[in-house]
């Protein structure tokens, strides 16, 4: 085990509203966020069905979606969204319009090209089969002799089993679903990508920032239940000391890898031998035992900071928006865990009845 600290800046958590635009939506969503969200109860471990085309010997690949940095949003359900291939070319033509004259308007281009868009639906990450499949989005650079050159920016749209539907079922044939988009690309082209889905489809977009206690699940989701051959860097607990220390920003504490599977099998061993979810209690009690390893060692009482990153073999996630997975394994929980954060947080911010 090991630590060390390092001095980071600091950034806003949120967007700020643009002035002078008001627009109703059909679901509205404010922008900010609730400062206390309400803590999940649990936490899906596995699909509660698969796809019935997944056999238990063919497990997806995740093309593009591993060991790659994406910046997490949420979206409000998408208007008037239609599932059908002619209707995704007409927004591979309208996307590109809207890149092309943020181009041309922009006084730093963006390439030296043109791009192109293709959107395609993604089955393999497609859970249950009331969610919505997965949707794709990738830009492409094309140079003016013609030829494609590299991705530039990519996104996807997922919906992974959220525990609770975010409208009536008699408006599910007017909307699509999608609570979260990871988005791989410079800041630019993302929000060109983003006021285009906002200005279309009537939804809403904005940063998914994760609580301390997200990222005690995510700890414990990617750590915990890794396989036992798993190999890669040790677990990461990076806590904030904003606001508590001066000229200090971080302190981040290494763990063996094993330790955190070993630790969660000592405390509940009589569980049972498959889990199909995790409960807040054990999360809480899980972390409770790390942090007092650490307080011993360190003489830092822990349980008053929070936690502003933690790392896995299996997943990388910082509480400003941010996740990397290396691990197939780890793709369902950590998507799951993270539609229901943007899924909770979208019934918190819901006008009430």
């Amino acid at each position: 085990m090991a630590t060390n600290v390092e001095n980071q800046p600091g950034t806003s958590q949120y967007s700020s509203t643009k002035k002078g635009r008001k627009i109703e939506f059909p679901l509205y969503t404010p922008r900010g966020h609730n400062k206390n969200p309400s803590t999940p109860g649990s936490r899906r471990l596995l699909p509660s069905r698969r796809r019935a085309s997944i056999a238990s010997n063919q497990e997806p690949e995740f093309e593009g979606l591993l060991k790659k940095g994406w910046r997490v949003h949420t979206l409000s359900p998408l208007y008037n969204f239609k599932g059908h291939r002619s209707f995704l070319i007409k927004c591979e033509r309208s996307l590109d319009a809207a890149l092309s004259q943020a181009q041309s308007t922009s006084a730093d281009p963006l390439n030296s090209g043109t791009e192109k868009s293709s959107f395609s639906f993604y089955d393999d990450l497609k859970f249950h089969p009331d969610d919505p499949p997965a949707l794709r989005i990738q830009v492409h650079e094309r140079l003016d002799s013609g030829v494609m050159a590299k991705l530039v920016m990519e996104a996807f749209l997922v919906c992974v089993e959220p525990s609770t539907a975010p409208f009536s079922p008699w408006l599910k044939e007017h909307f699509t679903y999608y609570p979260v988009m990871l988005v791989s690309g410079n800041k630019a082209r993302s929000t060109v990508l983003l006021e285009w889905l906002e200005r279309h489809y009537d939804c809403r977009s904005d940063v998914l920032t994760l609580s301390d206690s997200d990222l005690k699940y995510m700890l414990v989701l990617s750590s915990a239940f890794l396989p036992a051959n798993t190999k890669g860097p040790p677990v990461l607990m990076q806590y904030s000391l904003e606001d508590v220390c001066e000229g200090i920003s971080v302190i981040n504490c290494k763990l063996e890898t094993h330790y955190c599977k070993q630790l969660w099998e000592r405390l509940f061993s009589s569980s049972g031998a498959v889990k199909t979810e995790i409960l807040k209690d054990e999360v809480d009690m899980f972390v409770s035992h790390i942090e007092d390893l650490l307080e011993h060692m360190m003489n830092i009482f822990f349980k008053k900071l929070n936690l502003s990153e933690v790392g896995t073999p299996a997943a990388y996630v910082s509480h400003l928006g941010k996740i990397k997975i290396f691990s197939p394994a780890a793709v369902y929980t950590a998507l799951h865990h993270l539609c229901e954060t943007a899924n909770n947080r979208f019934l918190e911010l819901m006008p009430r009845e």
